[in-house]
């Protein structure tokens, strides 16, 4: 007889459980005394699973004999081939006095070997069953597979910006599944903390192993942000495993352009009315030597030098020339300075700048004699450095003394700089101090103590390394 492809399994069990109880009824007497005769009817699961996640399988039991009482007990399992024997994998054991239909959550183990599988169902003989030949049932097949998050593009993003500026450009990271082959990865991507300045897009996708990787963009909006650093932190996340992640740290930087006196500085006034600006620090009596030329365009670069509170220390306009002219200014106080560019009677083009500091005395290297100030028996020598300064210092007594020579050094602001592990003391009396880092641009003092009497001299001998540029800097 030709089975109708198109009955259902529901038709199929409802015939079999009514034929099962005709057949009881009709046997009387005679089938209450037989022996039970439990059967697998049906063993059905997915036909995709993830090692190591839990699926729901549905499997069918019916009694064909006599009735029994307590428990029965089966496994659901994977078979590798098409026969159920002692081999196959364990997913489920069950033990159930409930004949019929039972939903069993069935774990995928988290070593086993991806590849495809058969769903299978084998139920313990009874004590008192004699026919066992039915009691196992082979299912669907089942496609077992891993899932391996994979992000590529950096290891890390950084994002820099001016305030008031552009956008930072857009950066794009890859999201791959490195799992079993057709496998499919959901991932999530979260940002923690929140990061109203970053938007990331597709927060949530997928990708398929040994397909194309997911594409995911990052943008920025440094709109109403200060001067600073912003930073988050992107969690990839494999939806189905969580603990499979990846973080990837994401700083934006808000700032301005800085230079090094010393440095050449690269730009273009490529629009009517734009100006460029960079920022730089000087100590009191520097002076700034400046190199310009305007090699494209028409451009006639007008350089201007302001304060920090934005007055104007000078001002030069140049001819559009690929000579390089050379102007100095002298600054009058130790601090941030701006240098701008724009263009005379509506030029444009690009222009090269090249930076020069002639420093002050006091911030090189020098050596003077000391004596204390008058009642007093100490002294003090001030000096000026750029942020980022190195010290070495000498004091030794220029005549003999009947005590040994104290020196600190106090920095900017009245701070005491630490001397630790920089500070030996010489056989002669006096002390030395060795690679003190001069952290802040300004004034710093180096107090002398030890002096016996006013006529008693200190040969102090600074050497000062100061923190030059020479690098190229490109202006917005």
């Amino acid at each position: 007889m030709k089975l109708d492809t198109k009955r259902s399994l529901t038709t199929i069990l409802l015939r079999a459980l009514l034929g099962a109880a005709l057949l009881s009824v009709a046997r009387g007497a005679e089938a209450a005394e037989a022996a039970p005769d439990v059967l697998a009817l049906s063993v059905q699961g997915p036909t995709q699973a993830l090692v190591g996640s839990t699926v729901s399988v549905n499997t069918i039991v019916i009694n064909l004999g006599g009735a029994f009482s307590g428990d029965y007990t089966f496994d659901v399992l994977l078979s590798a081939d098409t026969t159920v024997d002692e081999g196959d994998i364990v997913t489920a054991s069950v033990s159930s006095a409930v004949l019929g239909s039972l939903t069993v959550a069935c774990a995928i183990p988290a070593d086993l070997t991806p590849g495809v599988y058969n769903w299978a169902m084998r139920i313990d003989p009874l004590a008192s069953e004699a026919e066992t030949h039915n009691n196992s049932i082979l299912g669907g097949p089942v496609e077992v597979f891993v899932v391996d998050l994979q992000v590529s593009g950096a290891a890390a993003v950084n994002a820099a910006a001016l305030v008031g500026g552009d956008d930072p450009d857009s950066f794009a990271l890859e999201v791959s599944n490195a799992g079993s082959a057709d496998g499919i990865l959901i991932f999530t991507v979260t940002e923690y903390p929140e990061a109203s300045w970053l938007t990331v897009n597709p927060s949530t996708s997928f990708a398929v192993a040994g397909g194309s990787p997911q594409r995911v963009t990052l943008s920025f909006d440094i709109a109403g942000l200060a001067a600073g650093e912003w930073a988050t932190q992107l969690i990839f996340l494999n939806y189905q495993d969580p603990t499979d992640y990846v973080i990837i740290p994401v700083t934006l930087t808000i700032g301005e352009v800085t230079f090094l006196p010393g440095d050449d500085l690269l730009g273009e006034i490529d629009s009517l009315g734009k100006t460029s600006e960079a920022l730089f620090t000087a100590v009191e009596g520097m002076k700034l030597r400046i190199k310009v030329s305007s090699d494209t365009g028409n451009l006639k670069p007008v350089v201007s030098i302001l304060d920090a509170d934005g007055t104007v220390i000078r001002t030069w306009e140049f001819q559009h020339s690929s000579k390089q002219v050379k102007k100095t200014v002298k600054l009058p106080a130790t601090g941030v300075y701006r240098l701008r560019v724009a263009g005379a009677e509506d030029s444009i083009g690009t222009y090269r700048i090249v930076t020069k500091a002639i420093l002050p005395s006091r911030a090189q290297s020098f050596t003077e004699k000391v004596k204390p100030a008058a009642g007093t028996t100490t002294a003090t020598v001030a000096l000026l450095s750029l942020a980022g300064g190195l010290l070495d210092v000498k004091a030794t007594p220029a005549n003999k003394f009947s005590a040994e020579v104290d020196l600190a050094v106090t920095a900017p602001g009245g701070a005491p700089v630490d001397m630790t592990g920089h500070e030996i003391r010489l056989d002669n009396g006096g002390v030395q101090a060795t690679g003190l880092a001069l952290n802040d641009a300004g004034e710093y003092v180096l107090n002398i103590a030890g002096f016996g009497g006013d006529d008693e001299k200190v040969k102090v001998k600074v050497e000062l390394e100061q923190v030059l540029g020479d690098t190229t800097v490109l202006l917005p």
